[in-house]
């Protein structure tokens, strides 16, 4: 009966922790806010730059936490761009895709809109050449 009480605690946490996440996916805050946020011993944060299909160097925020790794794609103001977030397994990617079935529209079974001040938020499910799950936020702007 403990360990199904600790299970059940353990899935609580790590679905708030996912759900504060996602709601907190920093599209059009600055490099500085970014890292304010994170930069506590909790976290593992790096920035390193990503080059673009095109040819584009920029930077990106890591933030490393237990369930997996958030990147944030800064644009050429620092701002954030987009927010792709990497769980460690489909355990985690589950949960969240659960919390977002609840608290989001749900337009497909890969997609979800988040109605927001400022714009709408889009939320992509894609899979990685090696099938891992990868959540892709970005903001559609009025």
């Amino acid at each position: 009966m403990k360990r199904i009480t600790r299970i059940t605690l353990f899935l609580a946490v790590v679905l708030l922790s996912l759900m504060q996440l996602s709601a907190q996916h920093c599209l059009g805050w600055s490099k500085r806010e970014i890292m304010n946020k994170f930069d506590a011993p909790k976290y593992q944060l790096k920035i390193e730059p990503w080059k673009s299909e095109k040819g584009v160097t920029r930077e990106v925020i890591i933030v490393k936490e237990g369930f997996g790794r958030v990147v944030y794609l800064l644009n050429q103001y620092d701002r954030c761009l987009f927010t792709y977030i990497l769980p460690l397994d489909n355990k985690f990617l589950n949960i969240m895709i659960k919390g977002m079935n609840k608290d989001f529209v749900k337009i497909s079974d890969t997609q979800w809109k988040s109605y927001e001040e400022g714009g709408i938020v889009t939320i992509r499910l894609q899979y990685d050449e090696d099938g891992s799950g990868i959540l892709i936020f970005k903001k559609e702007y009025k």
